[in-house]
This record gives C-alpha cells, structure tokens and sequence, in this order.
C-alpha cells in the first residue's frame, strides 16, 4: 500500500502489516494535550497539521456535497435497505425516529464539592455544566425507567446558584470506563458512593 500520510487520510491498511495510523494523525496526538484552547489556536494547529491545502478529486468532492446533502435534509440517517421495511416503501434516506431521552450520570466524584446536607453545590450554569459534560449520558426514557426501579441509579440533589434540581446517577457497579452503562450487572449491597 501507499502511505497517504500527506494526504490527509488518517489510516490506511497495509497488506500483511494491519491498518496503520498516518503522521497526521500522530501529530494531532502529539499537539493536542489537555487544557484550554482558543479558536486561534485550534486554526494555528490545523495549519501545522495541513501546511498545503490538498487538492479535491471530484469523486471526494461529489461524496462530500452528497453527505452534506443528506446531512441538511435528515437529522440522522436511516440506510434504504432499512427505510425499505417500512409501509412507505421509500427509496430515499430518512430520519431516525428517536424517543424521548433523559440524562443520568456515572464516573462522579461529588468529594470535591462542599456538603451541606444531601446537597452538592456548584458555584453557577457554567460549574454544574462543566462538571456535567464528561459524565453525562444520554439514555431512553424506558432505560431510565427501569433503573430506577430496579435501584441502579441514585437521586442526588445538587444545588445550582440557590435553586435546588434532581439529578440521577448510575451506581459505580453499573458504570465501567470501557464498556460504559453495565445495567445488566446485579445490584450491590456494598456502599456505591
């Protein structure tokens, strides 16, 4: 195989070797680090990573305006052969139907916030979203639903700016790093938080 490392593709497969990751791809690794970064920034690294622009072929470009198409039209996308079961008999994408969802929350360390009561306290919007965002997951309501019956989620109250909001979180037997919600794990008599 030929290394497209300059091309812009991030793998490619090499026969007998596997796939391999491109230099692009290892330097991406390499500059972004954990921290703050300004859009600046962010268009000063992909200048780094792509100091020549690369030229489209018109197959690339054809695929790109298709997707991009087929993005503005659809929010998520169902293939033909599945639209196809359907009563319609649609020969074109369509949107998922997607149900209602509610977020839980797992991986949570609630030791760095003061304690007053059940509560946990942020210090406004921006604390509780910023704490939010990495352990926040999105699930069916009918998931919800039935952990919280069968007692693998927990209610904690934290308190945002003085007003006071329910949120649930996954018991750490139910919540593994890798394999994420494991709620098919049996309940524990241990302490989970």
């Amino acid at each position: 195989a030929i290394d497209q490392s300059d091309s812009g593709v991030t793998v490619h497969y090499r026969t007998g070797t596997g796939w391999e990751e491109s230099g692009v791809l290892r330097q991406s690794g390499q500059q972004l680090v954990a921290g703050y970064y300004s859009a600046r920034r962010f268009v000063e690294l992909v200048d780094e990573l792509y100091p020549v622009v690369i030229v489209e072929t018109t197959d690339v470009r054809n695929n790109r305006e298709e997707l991009e198409n087929l993005v503005v039209q659809n929010w998520l996308l169902l293939p033909k052969a599945e639209t196809e079961l359907d009563d319609e008999e649609t020969t074109q994408w369509k949107s998922r139907d997607i149900g209602p969802q509610k977020v839980v929350y797992a991986d949570t360390d609630f030791s760095i916030f003061a304690l007053e009561g059940d509560s946990r306290d942020f210090r406004g919007a921006f604390a509780f979203r910023e704490w939010a965002l990495p352990h926040s997951i999105t699930i069916p309501v009918y998931d919800f639903q039935r952990a919280r019956k069968t007692e693998k989620l927990e209610a904690v109250t934290v308190r945002i700016n003085e007003e006071t909001e329910t949120i649930y979180v996954v018991k750490q037997r139910f919540y593994d790093k890798l394999q994420g919600l494991r709620f098919d794990q049996k309940i524990s008599t241990e302490n989970e938080f």
